[in-house]
């Protein structure tokens, strides 16, 4: 049986386990966004604290925005992220994201959501989205990198 993230089980009539899931119950009593989105919160969820091994990972609401969101650390040490679930059928617009932003990432510079794409087969996708730019991190060994483009020249030069 193939389950589909934009329609949650009980319109499928199914009787799935994770009707009970007792996170996917308390994402329904919010009554913040429809079924289906509790639903892909929870695919969300689930594979941030299962799969991806991510701590503090909790759910949220906003009720002015209209939307659930999950909130976590992907390790130890590192900042706390907001995590934005969308299935992959959904449209969101630029401006639905600033909005977004400008409500769940107060106090963190520069402001960033990372846009969790969730597909029928309950993948995962993950993109980082930020408020304008941001310098990239630098390479982990800038000897290797250098070492490789050297070995590159030299091999075009031999030929």
């Amino acid at each position: 049986m193939s389950v589909n993230v934009t329609t949650p089980p009980a319109a499928r009539g199914g009787t799935l386990w994770i009707l009970n899931h007792p996170k996917y119950k308390e994402l329904l009593d919010l009554k913040v966004a429809e079924d289906s989105e509790a639903f892909t919160t929870l695919v969300v969820y689930l594979d941030l604290l299962e799969v991806r091994c991510w701590t503090e990972v909790n759910t949220a609401a906003s009720r002015e925005l209209g939307l659930l969101y999950v909130t976590g650390r992907p390790a130890e040490g590192k900042p706390l992220t907001v995590v934005l679930p969308v299935s992959s059928q959904a449209s969101v617009s630029h401006c639905r994201i600033h909005e977004i932003m400008k409500h769940t990432c107060v106090g963190t510079e520069p402001a960033s959501v990372t846009l969790a794409i969730a597909e029928s087969d309950s993948t995962v996708v993950y993109y980082r989205l930020t408020d304008g730019l941001v310098t990239p991190e630098p390479p982990d060994c800038v000897e290797d990198v250098d070492n490789k483009q050297w070995r590159r020249r030299r091999r075009r030069q031999l030929r």
